[in-house]
């Protein structure tokens, strides 16, 4: 009977938020985030970017997608130049000026490769400290790396060129994590895996910037977000898709 219920109301809220707001079209930055986010020309394929598209949906509204980099979508999400920002964590520094939109959550594992010749050694972060490492413009790996002082990094805008530039005794490290394409890294001969790895749980969110004349929907977006979540419309979707969905609580896998 509670279960009953419940869907009712869900069916009623969905059914009157188009009601309560003029339809509105969003602008929405896509990225090459396989398999939750893939620019296909004017559109955003993946699990990811039909989370949001049906979320807007159910709200009223509609999201035109545009192919533009994380770096400076970020830069443009600080002066309101864009609506939606999907499939990120919320790093500290963003949330000045993000509203996240909580998912799921994810298990994340933060990797560190040297070149296959390399004598260097990495056991612990502490060790990181006495090289040159190279990372991801704007990325988040971890809280401990994105916080960290004193590491020497050299930021790049592709992991091409941060391989290339390893391999060229340019940088004596690079980071990368299970959201960024590790398999660049596990599949390259040249390169050998450093011991030390960080486990944790990664919070992922979608969000409306702050600046963005957008914001005035985000409470209802966000209301119908949490209702897809719990009624496994999210999770659904995800399966639809081939890909694992973000669960509540994932495992901390090693």
């Amino acid at each position: 009977m509670k279960a009953a219920k419940y869907g009712i109301a869900v069916a009623v809220l969905l059914a009157i938020l188009p009601l309560m707001a003029s339809a509105e079209l969003f602008i929405g930055h896509c990225r090459d985030r396989l398999p939750e986010l893939n620019p296909l020309g004017m559109r955003c394929a993946g699990p990811g970017a039909e989370v949001i598209e049906r979320a807007l949906a159910y709200t009223g509204h509609q999201v035109e997608w545009v192919s533009v980099p994380w770096a400076r979508t970020l830069y443009m999400a600080q002066r309101g130049a864009v609506d939606i920002l999907p499939v990120h964590s919320m790093a500290l520094a963003r949330e000045s000026y993000l509203l996240p939109i909580h998912y799921g959550s994810r298990s994340r594992s933060v990797y560190y490769f040297a070149r296959a010749a390399s004598t260097i050694r990495v056991a612990s972060f502490d060790d990181l400290f006495q090289y040159r490492i190279g990372a991801l413009r704007e990325s988040f790996y971890s809280e401990q790396f994105n916080t960290a002082q004193g590491l020497d990094v050299f930021y790049a805008t592709e992991p091409d060129q941060l391989i290339n530039m390893l391999l060229h005794n340019r940088l004596d490290v690079v980071v990368t994590s299970s959201f960024h394409e590790p398999d660049l890294y596990f599949s390259n001969p040249r390169l050998t895996q450093l011991e030390y790895v960080e486990y944790f749980v990664n919070e992922r969110y979608f969000s409306i910037p702050l600046a963005s004349p957008m914001a005035r929907h985000y409470q209802d977006i966000q209301q119908v977000v949490r209702l897809m979540r719990d009624r496994g419309e999210i999770n659904e979707i995800y399966r639809l898709h081939g890909v694992p969905a973000p669960s509540r609580n994932p495992p901390l896998e090693p």
